[in-house]
């Protein structure tokens, strides 16, 4: 299931229709363009084989998938055989209607249940659930889109195994009992095209489910062959995406969170305003500078913004709004969480607590280290650390590495399953490279690309946290800055406690991992874009294990450029140099097995 490549203006509207028109040349006919809704859910397939569901598998990758089967079978919209034989695949888009995601969030409000962020991660949440119940109840609803078989059909009189236009596919997937974009129109102009997708865009806040643009696909099916894909995008569509929404809503009040470093960061706290199907009630503000200089006061109105998932942000207060009642944001003179000392370095926007024992950097430590970003300790998410900090059995990211089974067991609602789990993952992510320990240490300024250079200097983590600031500068990427950061944080009583722990737990010598050979060893490579099967951190570590040097910018010295969704500049200027440039579906042909995993 590949992705659609995006538009975003009527010119990139017609330099699709050209770029049709180029590729077909000689076998030029004439096409015209089928327009749809673009639903913001979940990408997911359905296969049916002599009539009956066999399977439901999300999009995943676009080439793997999780497979969703049980929960698909709650869905009402999805029915559970269609009058057609052989083997025939549906795809389309799982949404949760806007009025039960309020409802939705509503329940776990007063369940005292942290709320979904959006519709999309909803429905997303509720169709991944280990309980088919559990999904059942959610509401979810399937619009179908796309018809892949080799049943053989018949129109106007004829069978054949596909349709000649897209329109007539769509009529199909009703006649099976599908729903379908409540929305569609066939145009045979570009003009005409971006009147219909205007008129949408007014139009989106009336549908019952979140809209974040239009598809555009060739009407004529015998087209779609000749056009081909990409690596990434079919040729034959392409998806009109709509602008961020924008709201004005009012700051009632501002609270101060920590992080695991100590940054204190102002939040505003909003009247409850609804944009792009999410209730908003709470947006950064960033830092005390950006409050300066935007001047955002307690009592403002300001203008909110949302795009896709990202998080809310206030764009500015609207001035003209303004009663003279406004009062300003002052800073805080101690840390609202510890009530210990706050400082503002003169190289830094940020206010810090400086107290390493406050509950707030504790917590947020604790978090980071388990997460993706740090140690990526499967198992062991957000929840769970709250709870056995809460509950006492850890203090410190050292106290992970000595749990017992009995000590996991004595918490409410824990059962072996669970605690065999968490056991196994934290005995595994031992076996992690040191530099994702490093990292995992939260640092200040220490991301993976340092914490590796470390390591091709010093042996182990003993010998970096015996290191001055003048031999950790004499190692690439070390700064005087980033320096002084690592000897702050090992000479720190705490944190050398903490690291005495690890080292007992079984962390040390850095686990040199084999280089093997590929087509990347020697080799400098780019990465680009979201990639949907790998982090970022986890492609960069796979390219160094096939012997590649992993670099920021394309130059005309790069070799290849891993581009993943949204790629854009550098993708760009890749494509002028001659870059070879590689998808993320190629990327994974190419890397051995065991890496994938």
């Amino acid at each position: 299931m590949l992705s659609l490549s995006n538009a975003f203006s009527k010119q990139d509207l017609a330099d699709f229709g050209q770029r049709i028109q180029r590729i077909l040349k000689e076998d030029l006919q004439d096409f015209s363009y089928f327009l749809e809704l673009k639903f913001d859910g979940l990408g997911l397939s359905l296969l049916y084989e002599e009539g009956i569901l066999m399977r439901g598998a999300t999009r995943g990758n676009g080439e793997m998938g999780e497979d969703v089967t049980h929960n698909v079978k709650t869905i009402g919209s999805i029915p559970l055989s269609i009058p057609v034989k052989g083997r025939v695949e549906i795809r389309g888009e799982i949404v949760m209607n806007k009025k039960d995601f309020e409802q939705l969030n509503e329940e776990r409000r007063e369940n005292g249940e942290n709320e979904f962020v959006s519709p999309r991660n909803a429905a997303a949440g509720s169709l991944r659930q280990l309980d088919p119940h559990i999904t059942a109840r959610r509401k979810l609803t399937f619009y179908a889109f796309e018809l892949h078989t080799t049943t053989l059909f018949e129109e106007n009189g004829n069978k054949k195994n596909s349709f000649e236009k897209q329109s007539h596919a769509e009529k199909m997937l009703t006649t099976f009992g599908f729903l379908t974009s409540p929305f569609v129109t066939v145009e045979n102009t570009i003009p005409d095209l971006f009147f219909h997708i205007q008129k949408l865009e007014q139009q989106r806040h009336n549908f019952p489910f979140e809209v974040d643009g239009a598809v555009i696909k060739i009407e004529e099916k015998n087209l779609h062959a000749l056009l081909g894909a990409t690596g990434h995008h079919p040729r034959w569509a392409i998806a009109y995406k709509f602008p961020a929404l924008q709201k004005e809503t009012k700051i009632l009040d501002v609270s101060f969170q920590v992080g695991r470093t100590g940054v204190i960061t102002p939040v505003a706290n909003l009247e409850p305003t609804i944009l792009e199907g999410a209730t908003i009630r709470r947006a950064t503000l960033h830092n005390f500078d950006e409050v300066k200089n935007k001047d955002f006061r307690i009592g403002d109105v300001a203008l909110l913004e949302r795009a896709g998932d990202v998080i809310p942000h206030l764009l500015h207060p609207l001035l003209e709004k303004r009663t003279g009642a406004e009062i300003p944001i002052a800073l805080p003179t101690t840390c609202p969480v510890c009530q210990g000392k706050v400082i503002k370095k003169p190289e830094e926007v940020a206010l810090r607590c400086i107290d390493n024992a406050c509950p707030a950097q504790k917590l947020g430590r604790l978090r980071h280290f388990v997460s993706k970003a740090g140690l990526d300790i499967k198992n062991l998410g957000k929840e769970r650390i709250d709870l056995f900090l809460k509950s006492g059995i850890i203090s410190e990211i050292s106290d992970i590495f000595f749990l017992k089974k009995e000590t996991l067991l004595t918490l409410p609602s824990f059962k072996e399953k669970a605690a065999d789990n968490i056991l196994e993952s934290i005995e595994r992510s031992k076996k992690q490279p040191l530099w994702r320990l490093i990292t995992a240490l939260g640092i200040p300024l220490v991301g993976p690309r340092t914490a590796k250079t470390l390591l091709h200097s010093f042996k182990n983590l003993h010998e970096i946290s015996l290191a001055t600031v003048e031999e950790l500068e004499t190692t690439a990427d070390v700064g005087p800055l980033v320096a002084q950061s690592l000897v702050d944080f090992f000479q720190d009583p705490n944190h050398q406690v903490i690291l005495q722990a690890l080292e007992k737990a079984g962390f040390g010598e850095e686990k040199k991992q084999e280089k093997r050979q590929s087509i990347f060893t020697g080799k400098k490579v780019v990465l680009t874009g979201s990639l949907q099967y790998f982090s970022r951190d986890e492609a960069k570590e796979i390219l160094e294990t096939l012997g590649a040097e992993c670099i920021g910018s394309v130059s005309i010295k790069t070799d290849f450029l891993l581009a993943g969704e949204k790629a854009g500049s550098k993708k760009k200027k890749a494509e002028s140099l001659g870059v070879r440039i590689i998808s993320e579906e190629e990327f994974l042909k190419i890397i051995p097995d065991d890496l994938k995993k």
